[in-house]
């Protein structure tokens, strides 16, 4: 419309960059003042426009986003959203992903008992398995509908739109799990609390601890227990990494894997956790999977005590690289390294290693990464709970971690600072991703300073709105990843 504003804003009121979905709103003289004698709706959706003076603006209640053309992309209903194990789900995206399939005609997302059911009509046979594997691939864990039913037709409203309401019960809301028993003491202990804190579901020992309604919460619970009654350092990381009891509790040849099975046509990316958790990335993963082999490191403090202890910085790179050669098969294309925070350092690290053994120069995005020189041992300092102030809080909440966690994993890259040696050089394409919010001009100048100096043709991209943690867990920036992904991606051909 002419003079008209399209707006897409987080729930705060602040503008989202490209790729961020947010809520779509629309500013320009042709917004009313409101619904009449409906005083109350008024207030929640019309208002003065923050950003043009002079101006109405209308919060339309649509998830929406800026692709990389400057075109709006629809993303569902805001009131649409529905909470599943402390989850925000969108049943409107699962919907699209299930459209996505040349078989599937017509698609229902509705939230019963707790659980997601999938309603769906055929254009041509497919089984249900085929679906939720497709589906796997697409969404992230918690969005994966847990029972799907085929309908011959559709409930319809008497406007030909789906009728919710009037879905039939699903016929069966029971999983299938293998139900593997238990073969240690720990095992044990583990499997009788988490069904203990999961009522309801007959897992075993092997099943995916997600598809039985596992949290960060649950997590938590089950280290502070195991830590209670067998002794050992437990992580809430490491327990969301590896999604079931055998492996969270077994040896560590898991450090580096897939995150689904091999496909020998996608490229591989290596993407070292650092100091994030599984309960943040996941959905990236769960998102770039349709396009790459995610090779994922866990956690550092998941296995540094026990495996490395005592090592430097140089020589966990070294430890990782291995690692990631002995897992990629012989003929595979690495396509890259991406990590967030600390594991942005690793991952530019393990580039360099990569790029003198090889010659080849993968692609490195770094999540507000701070490139550092070499640290002074003495200047090292302890953090403590009073070090991070409100950010604490808000890292347990976000991660899934315990105070205490958080602390040993910011110390420990702290120690590993003073191990550091000079970084050298890349001239290999490097992405940037420079979260500014809640930090002060000369704190973003200082972390790109070295930046600059090691990568002068580095592409950085800057969001005003994120801070350091939401550029991986806001799940509103996985197309703008995909989009970076896609313009360094000429050479692999995989989107």
């Amino acid at each position: 419309m002419p003079n008209g504003y399209a707006f897409i804003l987080d729930p705060k009121g602040k503008l989202l960059p490209k790729g961020a979905i947010g809520e779509l709103c629309y500013a320009g003289p042709q917004v009313g003042y409101g619904y009449w004698k409906l005083e109350d709706k008024t207030g929640e959706v019309f208002g003065n426009c923050p950003f043009v003076e002079g101006i109405r603006m209308y919060r339309t209640g649509d998830l929406a986003c800026y692709d990389p053309e400057g075109d709006i992309e629809y993303h569902g209903r805001m009131d649409f959203q529905v909470k599943v194990n402390g989850y925000r789900v969108e049943p409107g995206e699962i919907e699209k992903r299930a459209l996505e399939l040349t078989q599937i005609k017509q698609a229902a997302a509705i939230v019963r008992d707790g659980q997601i059911v999938l309603y769906y009509t055929l254009n041509e046979a497919i089984v249900q398995d085929d679906i939720k594997n497709v589906l796997s691939r697409s969404l992230a864990h918690y969005m994966v509908p847990s029972v799907f039913m085929e309908l011959a037709d559709m409930p319809l409203t008497p406007s030909g739109k789906i009728d919710k309401k009037a879905m039939p019960e699903p016929k069966s809301h029971t999983k299938k799990f293998v139900n593997e028993a238990p073969a240690t003491k720990e095992e044990t202990i583990a499997l009788k609390v988490l069904r203990e804190l999961l009522p309801g579901a007959d897992f075993g020992v092997t099943d995916d601890l997600f598809e039985a309604g596992l949290n960060s919460l649950i997590a938590m619970k089950l280290v502070a227990k195991l830590t209670h009654e067998c002794g050992g350092n437990y992580k809430v990381g490491r327990l969301l990494g590896r999604r079931n009891i055998r492996d969270f509790l077994g040896d560590d040849s898991l450090i580096c894997r897939y995150h689904l099975s091999f496909a020998p046509e996608k490229p591989v990316l290596v993407v070292p956790s650092g100091n994030t958790t599984l309960v943040g990335t996941e959905h990236l993963y769960r998102s770039w999977d349709r396009y790459f082999n995610i090779l994922v490191i866990e956690p550092l403090a998941a296995h540094y005590e026990k495996l490395l202890s005592g090592k430097s910085f140089d020589e966990v790179v070294t430890f990782y690289l291995e690692l990631v050669k002995r897992n990629i098969p012989e003929g595979a294309k690495l396509f890259g390294f991406t990590g967030f925070s600390f594991g942005g350092e690793i991952a530019y690290h393990l580039a360099l290693k990569w790029n003198r053994i090889s010659g080849e120069k993968p692609v490195v995005i770094m999540g507000d990464t701070y490139l550092k020189r070499t640290v002074p041992v003495e200047q090292v300092e302890q953090l403590t709970s009073e070090s991070f102030g409100s950010a604490l809080e808000k890292f347990m909440i976000s991660e899934g971690l315990s105070m205490d966690e958080i602390l040993y994993m910011a110390n420990l890259m702290r120690r590993l600072d003073a191990t550091y040696k000079d970084v050298g050089p890349y001239d290999g394409p490097v992405v940037y991703i420079n979260a500014q919010k809640g930090q002060k001009q000369e704190e973003i100048e200082d972390k790109l300073e070295l930046l600059n100096e090691l990568v002068p043709k580095a592409e950085v991209i800057d969001l005003p709105d994120q801070d350091h943690g939401s550029i991986f867990l806001d799940p509103g920036l996985e197309d703008l990843y995909l989009d970076i992904y896609a313009r360094s991606s000429e050479d692999f051909n995989c989107f």
